[in-house]
């Protein structure tokens, strides 16, 4: 029996290759997740880390930092801004570059995920009065980044909305 070459079966791999990768997933992507938009994150180099996310068609950037423009102090109310008062100011969330501070409770920002345009998911460790636990928390900015509303998906709290503080 004369020996088999190679060579018809390697000039054969360029014809089945579409067979090949058609069986591997099976199912069509959606026409909505094939024209999906990936929003612009200004987010400087130095501060990211890309991820593909299992969902198709969808990019997400998990930062090491709250961007600038989530950090400050924002208020449930007027008087919370109040810098003289700060020792009753149980409205004011102060966001700063790795930790949320409030009037009983801190919280250790762990991931942090861009979800949106001016939208973020963080992992949050927070401690205050003797407890210690863990949420996700949602950041919205709205309104010119004027805005911020909080909401913790896993909890049976209600979305929160701040105002900026004046610098």
């Amino acid at each position: 029996m004369p020996a088999l070459s190679p060579r018809p079966l390697f000039l054969a791999i360029p014809l089945l290759a579409p067979l090949l990768v058609g069986a591997c997933g099976g199912q069509e992507m959606p026409v909505a997740a094939q024209n999906a938009t990936i929003p612009a994150v200004r987010v400087p180099a130095r501060d990211r880390v890309i991820d593909h996310a299992d969902e198709p068609a969808i990019l997400r950037v998990a930062l090491r930092e709250l961007p600038p423009e989530f950090r400050g102090r924002w208020a449930l109310g007027s008087a919370d801004c109040d810098t003289s008062k700060a020792d009753i100011a149980k409205g004011l969330m102060v966001v700063e570059p790795r930790q949320l501070v409030f009037y009983e409770s801190r919280g250790a920002v762990g991931a942090i995920t861009v979800a949106g345009d001016d939208h973020l998911t963080l992992d949050v460790a927070f401690t205050g009065e003797g407890q210690a636990w863990n949420h996700r928390v949602d950041l919205t900015l709205s309104d010119g980044r004027a805005t911020l509303t909080r909401f913790e998906p896993e909890s049976d709290a209600p979305n929160l909305t701040y105002r900026r503080c004046p610098a």
